[in-house]
């Protein structure tokens, strides 16, 4: 059973709204497409790593997609969870395209495309470090560990792996086998560790402790938010800024109009630079008009403060991506 859905990442949101708010000739607007597309590569592989999960048998296991988890300043990510009541599987999934030789002596990926080797860090050590800070997260909530078993899943199928060893601990494999391997790993732990009470309670713990990550996009390409166009932009087409008529928008160019769409972009500032606004901050971002407009249009949300200076929270509506 699927209890949590891949979202499509945060930081493909990011990408999206920072080309959305950078003028069409902006010279780092090569690096943030270039950014994008690994992003995109690498959900598309976590994707079609899903399509396998879906082969097996759903009623044995809960399957947690795309996890972000914290036990005291440690944060690590979960690309794929499976929990049985007699073992833990993680899956951290690769769509590296080439032959891939993982070294142990130097622990590293090394690539080969095209005649040009490419060394990437060790997906291993990864899945290492995820069993310790998941095992420390079980053990912090009262919760019996089972067994685990890690697993680095290459999702491109003409990719060549090769290693310098026989991969006891962690298993490298590809997608495909998936189903396979799952089967006998599970003939192979026949002792549940987890009664039906705990198994209930570690997905009601996995769900409410997952988290958010949204990280400070800009700085990453040394822009400000000075280089962000402001205005409401057309969902329909993306042109922006949307004319202003009374309490609507509307577009020039598809002749898209709404009252609401002003939300798309402030999760545009949520994404570019902070989850909180101020009514200031609210009227130079959508050009409006006057304090009141911006009042209007931020009320509904959560708020701190007392009038000036007064934040507005906008992380409600990041909440479909967690």
């Amino acid at each position: 059973m699927i209890k949590k859905e891949r979202k499509i990442p945060i930081i493909i949101l990011q990408y999206e709204a920072l080309l959305r708010r950078i003028p069409p000739d902006h010279p780092k607007r090569p690096y943030i497409l270039e950014e994008l597309a690994k992003s995109k590569a690498g959900y598309n592989g976590e994707k079609s790593v899903d399509y396998h999960l879906a082969m097996i048998d759903q009623k044995k296991h809960y399957i947690y997609h795309g996890l972000r988890l914290e036990i005291g300043p440690h944060i690590f990510q979960i690309d794929s969870l499976l929990v049985l009541k007699n073992l833990l599987i993680l899956i951290e999934t690769k769509n590296i395209l080439g032959t891939l030789y993982f070294d142990d002596h130097f622990s590293q990926l090394i690539r080969t495309l095209n005649g040009v080797e490419t060394g990437f860090s060790d997906p291993r050590l990864q899945v290492d470090r995820q069993e310790t800070l998941l095992q420390q997260f079980l053990k912090q909530n009262h919760i019996p560990c089972p067994p685990f078993k890690s697993l680095v899943v290459i999702s491109n199928p003409s990719s060549i792996i090769k290693a310098s060893s026989s991969l006891k601990k962690t298993s490298i494999i590809h997608g495909a086998n998936l189903p396979s391997l799952i089967k006998k790993l599970e003939s192979c732990h026949s002792t549940e560790i987890l009664s039906d009470k705990e198994w209930s309670k570690l997905s009601r713990v996995l769900l409410k402790k997952n988290t958010l990550s949204i990280r400070k996009i800009l700085p990453k390409f040394n822009l400000d938010e000075k280089d962000l166009i402001r205005g409401v932009y057309c969902p329909n087409c993306q042109l922006l800024p949307m004319d202003r008529t009374f309490s609507s928008w509307s577009c020039q160019h598809c002749r898209f109009s709404s009252r609401s769409v002003y939300l798309h972009s402030l999760i545009d500032y949520a994404l570019l630079i902070s989850p909180e606004i101020t009514n200031k901050q609210a009227r130079d971002f959508l050009q409006l008009p006057s304090k009141s407009s911006a009042y209007n249009l931020l009320r509904a949300f959560e708020h701190s403060g007392e009038t000036k200076g007064r934040k507005y929270q906008l992380s409600s509506l990041l909440e479909q991506y967690r």
